[in-house]
Parts: C-alpha cells; structure tokens; sequence
C-alpha cells in the first residue's frame, strides 16, 4: 500500500510562509476570527481525544463507526459552520498561497487507499482560511470512510471517494497493529491540517497588532 508523507521541512516552511504572508500583507486577507481560531482549538482537542479512543479499543465493537457516528456527525457540523463563516467573512476571496496550503495537507486517502485506488480531486477555492477549512472538512469525511472501511463497511458517499468494498474487505482484514498505525497516521494528517489553519490565524492577529 503507498503512501505519501508530509516531510516536517516542508510543514515548517509553509508555516512560516503562511506567516509571513498573514503577517506582511493582512490588508490583502480577512482579518483575524477569534470564533474560528476557537473552533480549531476545540475540534482539535475533540478530534485528538476521539482518536485515542478509537486507537486504544480496535477492532471491539465500542470502536467501531456504527457506534460513533454521532462524533463525525456533530463535528462535520462545527468544521463546516466555520467553513460557512471564513466564506461570509471574506466572499469574493481568493489565496495568493494556494499552492502553499495544498502543500500543508497530505490527504487521508494517501494514507489508507492502495495507490492504484487515488483519483485527484479539485482543490477547494476562496480566501486561504476558507481552502485549509475546506481541506480539514474533505479529511474528516475521508476519516469517517476509513473508519467505516475497517470494520468492513462502506457507503454511497464513501464509494465515490474510492472506498470500495473491496478495499473495505481488505482494512477488515488488516491486523490490529496496522490498523492501529493507520489510524495514527490519519491523526496526525488532519491535526497537521488544523495547526496550519490556526497558525495561520494567529499569523493574521499578530499581524493586525
């Protein structure tokens, strides 16, 4: 199964990109948002606690998506709220970094799906808030189709992003301990994914003061 990583030199540089671009040239972005830069904090923590969770009691059926869809649903419903916010906040946005925020997301299905099973997808637009938002949402989503594929299931919605139930069989089938390392690499993809959205937050009220 390849994978593809997010080296930690090419995190740190666009960490520092995306302050500089906040920071030097906040005229030409949406101010800073306390509500979303709160709202990364709490998915983040939420996401991370879910996690462990899950890590720690797979395969038992406690673990198992059926038994926790109400976190991907309520959760799905926070980020996109911020998603519906960072697009009113700035509509007609756009980000001059858009190849700099495609660069700090690595996509779960790179993680979990046999490379032969990847289909490119369009990048999200708008304001750079709203394209790492985005990027969080569609991880999420991606995250709940691994989660499901696991325990050997699939869905319409996770069919059309290439979990088949052949590659579900498959993760089924998968020892504990790859399961387990799986999981642990989706972690880290999607709270990468949500620390870069909060840098770059904070990039913008520093660079406001």
């Amino acid at each position: 199964m390849g994978r593809r990583f997010l080296g930690s030199t090419k995190a740190i540089a666009w960490l520092a990109s995306a302050a500089l671009l906040a920071a030097c040239a906040v005229q030409l972005v949406a101010p800073y948002d306390e509500v979303i830069d709160d709202g990364l904090m709490s998915f983040n923590q939420d996401f991370l606690q879910f996690m462990a969770g899950i890590k720690e009691n797979v395969p038992s059926e406690d673990a198992s998506y059926a038994r926790n869809v109400s976190f991907y649903d309520a959760q799905q419903a926070a980020i996109a709220t911020l998603v519906q916010r960072a697009k009113a906040s700035d509509p007609g946005g756009s980000c001059r970094s858009s190849a700099i925020t495609a660069d700090a997301v690595q996509r779960v299905d790179s993680i979990v799906l046999p490379d032969a099973a990847k289909t490119d997808q369009p990048p999200p637009a708008g304001s750079c808030t709203t394209i790492l938002l985005t990027y969080i949402q569609e991880q999420l989503t991606d995250t709940a189709c691994f989660h499901q594929a696991i325990y050997g299931q699939t869905s319409t919605t996770c069919e059309s992003l290439d979990f088949t139930p052949a590659i579900a069989q498959s993760l089924q089938n998968a020892p504990q301990a790859t399961k387990q390392t799986l999981l642990g690499q989706v972690e880290s993809a999607v709270t990468s994914s949500v620390t870069a959205a909060m840098t770059f937050e904070l990039a913008k009220k520093q660079g406001v003061n």
